[in-house]
């Protein structure tokens, strides 16, 4: 509710509180019998019918029917930026292996060397 509620202030800044909360209220699916009940509240928001009552309360003209969602929600696909990190090929992931194996030979010399400096010690 509180989400939606943000995305009506975002949409609508100038719109009274009171109209932000009638147009949450009136939308609201799964009614409970007389409209409100303590345990469940007023129902199921639904966001797409609070942002539109939001708008015919602000005043402001409903949206085409049959506008496309890319016009609505930021460009589709095309908005999407590339991958951060390209793939890496199997060249790499061998060296990285190879780098991975050298790493355990060098660990394991070391804990062989502080095994025998601790023998020694003794």
């Amino acid at each position: 509710m509180a989400g939606v509620a943000a995305l009506i202030k975002s949409k609508y800044p100038d719109l009274a509180p009171n109209l932000v909360a009638s147009a949450l209220t009136s939308t609201t699916t799964d009614r409970p019998a007389g409209g409100y009940d303590s345990e469940v509240g007023f129902g199921i928001v639904d966001a797409a019918a609070a942002l539109a009552t939001a708008g015919q309360l602000a005043g402001d003209p409903p949206a085409p029917a049959g506008l496309p969602a890319a016009a609505r929600f930021g460009g589709g696909p095309a908005a999407v930026p590339a991958a951060p990190v390209r793939p890496r090929g199997s060249g790499q992931l061998v060296l990285f292996g190879l780098f991975a194996l050298a790493a355990l030979v060098l660990a394991g010399a070391a804990a062989n060397r502080l095994a025998v400096l601790r023998r020694s010690a003794r």
